[in-house]
């Protein structure tokens, strides 16, 4: 039993603490985005985020079903069942992604107008951060079943620290680039290499963390 606390807390701490310093990082670059963008493009910064968030949506709850299985067969020490829960995850939630991408893509513009109300001078670059989150959802739905994935492995730390490197670096870059003098179209090819580098980041840590699960016995196929 306190085992089991322990690892509750260490797990929330590290929740916690991803939180915290993705909120510290966001209090100081916020302003400096919108001192350096303008209210009306930083607008448009906030809808590739919002954009990205809803492609989640296709993944049906598949990272959610993830965590549970996963960690199920982790603790029955279930090769099999283990296996079947992750390519399923990934499947799901990465075809999910793509498809949701493919129809934000040939849709892009009809959202910025009619979802997001985007005034018509703003209407060609929102198309443009919309297509890159279209092309980019993949990653970001994949990057999604990873992260799911080191919570079903009790990983919490590498999980937190995942979300801390998607979600953090994103203001940072943003932040430098637009310093540099950059405008909305480096930020938002930012957002699609920071993600894609993400993703194979956890693409390595999942690879590695399941090395020692060779040794778990084979059991029934996941239904």
């Amino acid at each position: 039993m306190a085992e089991k606390s322990l690892r509750f807390a260490r797990n929330m701490g590290f929740n916690v603490l991803g939180q915290a310093a993705v909120a510290a990082i966001n209090f100081f670059a916020v302003p400096i985005l919108i001192s350096h963008m303008g209210v009306e493009t930083y607008g448009l910064y906030i809808i590739m985020h919002a954009a990205a968030s809803y492609l989640l949506l296709s993944g049906f709850g598949a990272s959610a079903a993830m965590v549970k299985h996963t960690a199920a067969a982790y603790g029955a020490r279930d090769r099999r069942t283990l296996d079947d829960s992750m390519r399923y995850g990934a499947w799901i939630g990465g075809l999910g992604a793509l498809a949701g991408g493919a129809v934000l893509w040939v849709m892009a513009r009809t959202v910025a107008v009619r979802v997001f109300h985007v005034p018509e001078h703003l209407v060609f670059s929102a198309v443009f951060v919309l297509r890159i989150v279209a092309v980019t959802g993949v990653f970001v739905g994949l990057t999604a079943a990873a992260t799911a994935a080191m919570q079903g492995l009790q990983r919490f730390d590498l999980q937190s620290a995942t979300t801390l490197l998607q979600s953090g670096a994103m203001p940072v870059g943003a932040v430098v680039l637009v310093w540099a003098g950059f405008g909305l179209p480096a930020v938002a090819g930012w957002f699609g290499l920071l993600n894609a580098v993400v993703f194979l980041a956890a693409a390595f840590i999942i690879r590695r963390l399941l090395q020692p699960t060779r040794l778990f016995h084979w059991g029934r196929r996941l239904r």
